[in-house]
């Protein structure tokens, strides 16, 4: 009875009785997205964003989804010189060129005139922003502050919007 024990511990460390995918979809949307920061180039699993859920498919083979019901999850990568396109976005790949960087970023919606968002940010190892926005919103407008330089981009957080945003260039203040 003990080795049996003993061998379904070993089997169950090594997830032969759950799989990555399952136990991925078990996680909440903010959980989800810590882990497949913390997967960044590791290669364990290639992880996506989409606008109403979080997938991966994982090395053992699984797959596993993360329903995005209440927010919308858009990550930023503000650049100076290089940037990449990218629609939908992928932690455990895309890479920003601000990495580990603190800055300042603003969310305001145009449509009620309200500011939803004032914040200092770092960004992840990856070089993004993820930013957790109210679900289907047509006018935002980003605003990210960063050492005398400015960007700005209004975007929509529907099922049609991108969960990816590499195209603001930081430029000086006049």
């Amino acid at each position: 009875m003990r080795r049996l024990i003993l061998v379904a511990s070993m089997l169950a460390s090594f997830g032969v009785f759950a799989s990555q995918g399952s136990e991925f979809s078990k996680l909440t949307p903010h959980e989800a997205l810590d882990e497949a920061n913390a997967m960044f180039r590791t290669g364990e699993a290639s992880i996506q964003v989409k606008p109403t859920k979080i997938v991966g498919q994982f090395k053992d083979g699984s797959l596993g989804a993360v329903p995005l019901e209440k927010e919308f999850l858009v990550s930023i990568a503000p650049y100076l010189n290089k940037m990449h396109p990218c629609d939908m976005h992928l932690p455990t790949g895309c890479t920003g060129e601000l990495q580990n960087e603190k800055m300042g970023v603003t969310v305001y919606d145009k449509d009620s005139h309200r500011q939803l968002l004032f914040k200092m940010a770092k960004t992840n190892p990856n070089g993004f922003i993820d930013l957790w926005l109210p679900r289907d919103r047509e006018h935002l407008e980003i605003i990210v502050n960063y050492k005398g330089k400015k960007a700005t981009k209004v975007i929509g957080t529907s099922i049609m919007d991108n969960t990816c945003i590499t195209d603001m260039k930081l430029e000086s203040v006049s």
